[in-house]
């Protein structure tokens, strides 16, 4: 009876079945309003994470001596204000520290002079790396020793206490570079026989780094870091695998959701012109709701609870970014 009723959500009720069959654990996180920070922090990295993996042992640490800012609003390392925010900052050698999260996994190294891959972590909490991943076989096939780690303001690496605005300045591909710069220089450093005060807990491993290569992997955004990183820090890799790395910045970047829609009608893969068909009328039918339609109370009258958002539609950013998660669904399945 609801749905003859509003037949305007028999395709928007669809769409949100078809986004529980196929991402469940991201579908839980659909509206916006409830608790934005962690929320922003705690969004799935889609490139290199997932469930139904085969992993072997990898163990996760905390680079306790993260800069804050490795350049300086002149140009010129930051130093410690006398107040120093409360949050993971502290204060040392002058200079603001946070802690990092990374994983490692040293099942298939074999030592000092075989080679290290470098994972690098995107818009999103970074996991181990798992066998969804050709790094993962590398490795296996080459005795690598693999790293992986998380882009400060994602998952549990937090730079700041807040995400204020003045905060954000430190949120750039720049800063992000200059961290794995430091993380690799820290890595290579490392002896087994000199106890880890850096880390937390403190890294153990069997063998020296100094002699191996460095490669770094990267997908999408992580992708664009692989390849700035060899460009700018050639001295630190060997070289870099980048996936699907959209290099050239584009303002309306609609390509994507392009391929996006190829695959949703692909036969091969499970597509059809039927699937197709429903996601785009289901994706009119809610545009057309929620743009019309801008207090939470008027939108519950005509959306599924589950698709209702947790504030009104104040300004185009809160249109976007709504709108931007239930895409998001069908971005990450077809990624």
């Amino acid at each position: 009876e609801y749905m003859g009723e509003h037949s305007e959500m028999r395709f928007a009720a669809v769409a949100f079945v078809l986004c529980v069959c196929v991402v469940p654990s991201v579908v839980a996180h659909i509206g916006f309003g409830r608790n934005l920070y962690k929320r922003f922090r705690g969004q799935s990295n889609r490139i290199g994470s997932g469930h139904h993996t085969t992993q072997t042992t990898s163990v996760t640490h905390f680079f306790d001596n993260a800069i804050l800012d490795h350049f300086g609003t002149q140009g010129t390392i930051q130093s410690c204000p006398e107040t120093i925010q409360e949050g993971a900052q502290r204060c040392v050698d002058g200079q603001l520290r946070w802690s990092q999260r990374y994983h490692v996994n040293a099942t298939f190294w074999k030592g000092d002079g075989y080679p290290i891959f470098l994972l690098i972590g995107g818009e999103g909490p970074q996991t181990p790396v798992t066998d969804r991943l050709m790094m993962y076989h590398w490795a296996e096939k080459h005795h690598a020793l693999m790293f992986a780690l998380e882009h400060r303001f994602y998952g549990e690496s937090f730079p700041t206490a807040d995400m204020s605005t003045d905060n954000l300045r430190y949120l750039t591909s720049h800063q992000a570079l200059a961290d794995l710069a430091a993380f690799i220089e820290y890595i290579k450093e490392y002896s087994p026989q000199v106890p880890d005060s850096q880390s937390t807990p403190p890294l153990s491993l069997p063998n020296p780094t100094r002699n191996s290569p460095w490669i770094v992997f990267g997908g999408s955004y992580p992708g664009n870091l692989a390849n700035w990183f060899k460009l700018r820090y050639s001295h630190l890799t060997v070289g870099s695998v980048a996936s699907s790395a959209p290099v050239h910045a584009e303002a309306d970047f609609e390509a994507y959701a392009g391929n996006v829609g190829t695959a949703l009608n692909y036969t091969l893969i499970g597509g059809s012109a039927e699937c197709y068909r429903v996601v785009q009328e289901a994706t009119a039918a809610i545009h057309k709701i929620v743009s019309t339609h801008k207090t939470v109370s008027e939108i519950r009258s005509l959306l599924p609870e589950a698709l209702v958002p947790c504030s009104n539609m104040s300004s185009i950013l809160d249109l976007a970014t709504y709108e931007s998660e239930l895409f998001g669904n069908f971005q990450g399945v077809v990624q």
